[in-house]
């Protein structure tokens, strides 16, 4: 995965715009705070599952988004030992994220 993503990841997490972990993206995800749910690349079938379920939950959907970066990798740059999933739940921020990922598909969505 790209470092410059990883470290962007790193300044979302230290500026409060990011629920890490599969149980606090779950719950943000069910009271509409998330914008975009991620999933590290090596997860667990059971945690990509309930991140999907996690995307449902609103009637338009919440992208999901599988990094290319372990779990090991994901959770380094976020300052803790690992990390399978997350939320990003500042608008903004998913935004800018989006661009620097080049994720042109959800750029729209982002802007509404």
């Amino acid at each position: 995965m790209n470092e410059q993503v990883l470290g962007f990841l790193g300044i979302m997490r230290r500026a409060g715009a990011l629920a890490v972990g599969a149980e606090d993206a779950f719950d943000m995800a069910r009271e509409n705070k998330a914008r975009i749910l991620m999933t590290a690349s090596d997860s667990a079938a059971n945690t990509v599952s309930a991140m999907k379920n996690a995307a449902a939950q609103r009637e338009e959907g919440i992208p999901l988004v599988k990094l290319d970066c372990t779990k090991r990798e994901l959770g380094s740059a976020l300052g803790v030992k690992e990390c399978a999933a997350l939320a990003v739940l500042d608008t903004g921020f998913a935004l800018a994220l989006c661009q620097k990922m080049e994720l042109s598909d959800l750029i729209p969505q982002m802007e509404e």
